[in-house]
């Protein structure tokens, strides 16, 4: 093989000549890397084809090529000591080497692939294109597979698991620890969160019980003949009619609904009044007591602890229920 040229009185490998050859090797499969640049050095050099006899490290043909020969001139008249150096840096040149190459295969892959997806888009526009197998293997199956942008972009919109994936990262962070510690550091948190609501979550409780016995107990109230008459009774006062007009309940309810229509629809359009308001309020901008609460629980969250981000801390507790327990 012709591969070894001189050049300003010292004799190198020229580079294009060595691919060819390689190649030529490798078709008809009939000498090693190693043989073949002992060969080749050998009319180098006596220094150089004394390196590559002893190397310890076999570079097949059609391998990953070391980057040796495409860094270093074969010089005939190097040293010993520039000798031992490049054999020392060889397997690590060869590492990295093959790390480029995967690298280049892996985005020729990916860009083969887009394109092919891209013409069969053009060819027809409501062609479903299926998900490659690499797109099902990357597929992310939880949150905390999830990278960091998705993560935050998810967060950002008010999912709390999302939120509080975020925390637990940004307490790794933050404090140098474990996914585990975090998790630990992360339900301190969180139960710190919700102890300022004792007494901030009493109406809410209060509003759901008169809302239930109102639900309920409307019922009896207007159709059950001895609730009737009881709360008529100590409440009312009115005409009782003769018993052959209250035999069924829609009779009783027919007599009930003369006391029980104006609370009934009093009560109904205060309600009305309310919903209206609490909407208007929420069009200036105002924030009505649900949201005062979350950005006041949030505040004295953020102020617990300043170690960590006021931001990171505020999407959490503004995401996280009044009522309940972190996951």
């Amino acid at each position: 093989f012709p591969v070894v040229s001189s050049k300003g009185g010292s004799s190198r490998i020229d580079r294009l000549q060595y691919s060819t050859a390689v190649q030529q090797a490798q078709a008809s499969n009939i000498m090693s890397l190693r043989s073949f640049a002992s060969r080749a050095c050998s009319h180098a050099g006596g220094a150089v084809n004394k390196y590559l006899v002893r190397t310890p490290h076999q570079y097949q043909v059609g391998g990953v090529m070391s980057s040796l020969l495409d860094h270093h001139h074969c010089n005939a008249t190097a040293s010993n000591n520039n000798n031992v150096r490049m054999m020392s840096m060889m397997p690590q040149r060869h590492q990295q080497q093959q790390q480029r190459l995967l690298q280049l295969q892996q985005q020729r892959q990916y860009s083969m692939t887009l394109r092919r997806d891209e013409k069969e888009k053009e060819e027809d526009p409501n062609t479903l294109i299926p998900p490659s197998m690499e797109m099902s293997k990357t597929m992310a199956t939880g949150l905390s597979q999830m990278d960091n942008t998705t993560l935050t972009t998810i967060a950002a919109l008010g999912h709390h698991e999302a939120g509080c994936e975020v925390l637990k990262r940004h307490i790794m962070a933050v404090d140098n620890v474990s996914y585990d510690q975090a998790c630990v550091t992360y339900e301190e948190i969180a139960n710190t969160n919700r102890g300022v609501l004792n007494i901030a979550v009493l109406p809410y409780l209060v509003g759901i019980s008169l809302g239930l016995l109102g639900a309920f107990g409307s019922l009896p109230m207007v159709f059950d003949l001895h609730t009737a008459l009881w709360f008529n009774e100590g409440y009312v006062t009115t005409d009782i009619p003769e018993p052959r007009d209250l035999e069924t309940k829609l009779e009783v309810g027919s007599w009930t609904w003369n006391w029980m229509e104006p609370p009934l629809g009093t009560f109904s359009f205060v309600l009305l009044c309310l919903q209206y308001a609490r909407g208007q309020i929420q069009n200036l901008g105002l924030h009505p007591y649900t949201s005062s609460v979350r950005r006041r629980r949030a505040e004295r969250l953020a102020e617990r602890y300043p170690q960590y981000s006021a931001e990171v801390l505020k999407q959490f507790s503004t995401s996280d229920p009044l009522i309940g327990y972190s996951k």
